[in-house]
């Protein structure tokens, strides 16, 4: 059936349309735009209609084409051409982008407009950066009387629309708000006790709340569009899908942007790294936003662990001590699931055991391996 290419920054996504009698396994194949000569991609697909090409360089046009296993029939060849992140955001025009990859000084420099650069405070420069395949680099924030502030004027960057943007790296931000692309009383992105939150400052007053916890240790693309005062007019996109849809209203744009920290007095600092922030005079649509994301991620994970095997058992009081043998995954198994009656009752780190509190009676149990995708 007909294929679909879709770019990353050093992969392509390919995804197509079963045939009518389904395979058990398919084939895909690259090669460089024009060429002659097909490459077997060794990637084990599988029934599944989607795969991933990986290890393609940046901004080379490559073609793609897919078959069933030990077939001699291929689809129509696609093309597509894997894009520098860089590149994705400056064609959706940004009004303020800082990169962030300055590793001396105090200057953070915006790659558009004028009159937009900032002033560290209280970071650490040339930390390694959170765009897969780049080697420009991040900013850590210390968590107390740090960020970077704008020396432009408040009257820069006054929204009644727009996007905002970044990539951040937490695992112990702070309590209460901590914030990572801030306007106060205008608009902006926080960390509310690790959950990735908005505030708005007008109408009804108060956090609008994901209930998405982000301080993981991961590399996260966090963004936002907003109409102010529109009913749901705003989004907030979490690794390049929306988790809210929310309102919020601007009450007054008397303060400059800040990454990093909530106010221009450098209060509710966050304690962690950002990457890569931008701002747009512009609300960018859910698919823009998503190939943001897949500019900067690394390469999907297609493939789903094992499942953990020899599961046991053991009463202890009023719990249930369950033990079993470790899945295995092509990258990394993350953690596990432990289902009661089908219901969902922890979720563990622990590589081959749990303990799970119950009442009188007999009661099947589950557990499923989950890794990073």
């Amino acid at each position: 059936g007909g294929v679909t290419a879709t770019p990353g920054s050093t992969y392509v996504l390919l995804s197509w349309n079963a045939p009518s009698q389904p395979a058990t396994d398919y084939t895909m194949q690259v090669r460089p735009a024009g060429g002659s000569t097909w490459t077997t991609v060794t990637d084990p697909v599988g029934p599944t209609t989607s795969g991933v090409v990986e290890n393609l360089t940046t901004g080379t046009a490559y073609e793609f084409r897919v078959g069933v296993a030990g077939a001699a029939t291929w689809s129509t060849v696609v093309a597509a051409t894997p894009v520098e992140h860089q590149t994705v955001v400056l064609a959706d025009n940004p009004v303020g982008y800082w990169r962030l990859g300055e590793t001396t000084g105090t200057t953070a420099t915006s790659q558009v407009g004028t009159g937009l650069n900032g002033t560290y405070f209280g970071t650490t420069l040339g930390r390694p950066g959170g765009i897969d395949g780049s080697t420009n680099t991040a900013v850590a924030f210390s968590g107390s009387a740090s960020g970077m502030r704008l020396d432009a004027t408040p009257t820069n960057l006054q929204l009644a629309e727009g996007t905002i943007e970044a990539w951040v790296r937490t695992t112990n931000p702070g309590t209460d708000y901590r914030g990572i692309v801030v306007k106060q009383n205008a608009y902006g992105l926080f960390v509310l006790n690790g959950n990735l939150v908005t505030y708005s400052w007008g109408g009804s007053a108060g956090a609008r709340d994901t209930g998405i916890n982000i301080a993981d240790g991961r590399w996260h693309h966090v963004a936002m569009t907003f109409r102010s005062g529109v009913t749901n007019g705003t989004v907030i996109y979490l690794d390049g899908r929306p988790v809210l849809t929310t309102t919020i209203t601007v009450a007054n744009q008397t303060q400059a942007l800040v990454l990093g920290a909530g106010s221009v007095g450098l209060a509710q600092a966050i304690s962690g790294e950002i990457d890569e922030a931008a701002v747009y005079n512009q609300v960018l649509s859910a698919s823009r936003i998503a190939a943001h994301h897949r500019a900067g991620a690394p390469v999907p994970d297609m493939t789903p662990p094992s499942a953990p095997t020899g599961l046991t058992a053991t009463v202890s009081g009023t719990s249930v001590d369950l033990t079993w043998t470790a899945a295995t995954d092509d990258r990394a198994v993350t953690g596990y699931v432990v289902r009661r009656n089908g219901v969902v009752v922890a979720n563990t780190t622990a590589a081959t055991s749990a303990t799970v509190a119950t009442g009188p009676g007999t009661y099947p149990f589950a557990v499923l391996a989950v890794d990073a995708a």
